[in-house]
């Protein structure tokens, strides 16, 4: 015998069948957002810098041109690592910077144009209008970036094939102008290396320990390198010094020439034990300490977090505010979202991100949250196995 449905039966299945396809609608919707996700985190992963550079007066106007440019593209690398560094940094440090970035600017170029503004032109035909900037630009060119660290040697700029007006009207005074899109990705996770991201894990000192094959006189050629990590070498025989990284260990290096002709390196730092080997001391003092800064446990920062936001008014609000978070590289890293929710206040979603500096989080949600009416959800307390949440604003 089968049972007759009511009214209220109906309209019970009626909103479940409801609900059950407003939830599929929000997986598809959560699908096509991560597919757009992928070209909206590109774009934010690059930053325009204007620059400007002058090539010397005796230059041609065609080597002019190209000598300008290798000057503007490391002129905006070295801006935009400027931009990225969370502190400033010592003068001789960010000297030893400019220096190690200039060589390879172009492996952090993810594309350069003319900014050149055209020469206004009388028109007996048409009136004139504007004042030309911009007008006539060379279209941008892009550049393949080096897909790994290790610096190499900048291939020369290309050319623009196609010169505008701006740009022949600049070689008289032999001064260019350039939007340069720089890798921002790239260059900060060249900074990483560096330790110019590590903050208070950065542990400032160390000590060597010299082994066969290595004498005091070899290693005279790391000083450069050290100024250029923001290290200093502590003597064996010196008191412990007062600077100290977190874990309250100090750092000891060991180095070592094996028969085969090659350097050895070990790094050790409480349960932190890295190894490395090059051809000369330089390279291999860069590469260890490298590792060492890259490790996910010197990274600054509480770490991974989860910000539960709520009151978007569509599915594109929550698309344009991870733009927004991935433009907030210097307090976040790797944001993403997790997942979306309806409820009484619209859109809910939840955005994953490794937070670098909690307080720039703090501050540029106060602004974000307060211009867009949303709300962020209290964040459980730290534990060992939870990072700590962003206090809501």
């Amino acid at each position: 015998m089968t049972a007759l449905k009511g009214p209220a039966a109906a309209s019970s299945a009626t909103t479940g069948q409801g609900r059950a396809r407003l939830r599929r609608g929000l997986g598809l919707a959560l699908c096509l957002l991560a597919l757009g996700l992928a070209a909206t985190a590109a774009t934010a992963l690059a930053e325009n810098v204007h620059v400007s550079a002058t090539a010397d007066p005796e230059q041609s106007a065609t080597h002019a041109r190209q000598q300008a440019l290798g000057r503007a593209l490391a002129d905006a690398v070295y801006k935009e690592a400027l931009r990225l560094v969370p502190a400033p940094l010592a003068p001789a440090r960010a000297d030893a910077l400019r220096a190690s970035l200039s060589p390879r600017a172009i492996d952090f170029v993810q594309s350069y144009q003319d900014a050149n503004p055209a020469p206004a032109q009388p028109d007996s035909t048409q009136p004139q209008s504007g004042s030309g900037a911009n007008v006539g630009a060379a279209p941008a060119i892009a550049v393949e970036a080096s897909p790994t660290l290790p610096a190499q040697p900048a291939p020369p700029a290309q050319p623009v094939t196609t010169p505008s007006a701006g740009v022949a009207a600049a070689h008289a005074s032999n001064t260019f102008e350039f939007d340069v899109n720089v890798r921002r990705a790239a260059l900060r996770a060249q900074l990483e290396r560096l330790g110019m991201l590590a903050g208070a894990r950065h542990p400032g000192v160390y000590s060597l320990r010299l082994g066969k094959g290595v004498k005091e006189k070899d290693v005279a050629a790391l000083g450069q390198a050290d100024v250029l990590l923001g290290l200093k070498r502590v003597r064996q025989t010196q008191p412990a010094p007062s600077q100290k990284p977190e874990s309250g260990q100090g750092v000891e290096v060991s180095l070592e020439r094996l028969p085969q002709g090659y350097y050895k390196a070990v790094l050790r730092q409480g349960d932190i034990v890295i190894a490395a080997d090059a051809s000369t001391l330089p390279d291999l003092w860069l590469d260890v300490w490298g590792r060492y800064f890259a490790d996910s446990r010197m990274q600054p920062g509480p770490g991974a977090q989860v910000l539960v936001i709520s009151g978007f008014a569509t599915v594109d609000a929550v698309q344009d505010f991870v733009r927004v978070l991935a433009g907030w590289d210097e307090a976040v890293q790797d944001p993403s979202l997790a997942g979306l929710d309806l409820d009484a206040d619209g859109v809910s979603a939840r955005f994953t991100c490794r937070v670098v500096n909690q307080q720039a989080l703090d501050a540029h949600l106060r602004t974000a949250l307060a211009e867009r009416k949303l709300t962020l959800a209290p964040q459980p307390a730290a534990t060992p196995e939870s990072p700590a949440g962003v206090p809501a604003p």
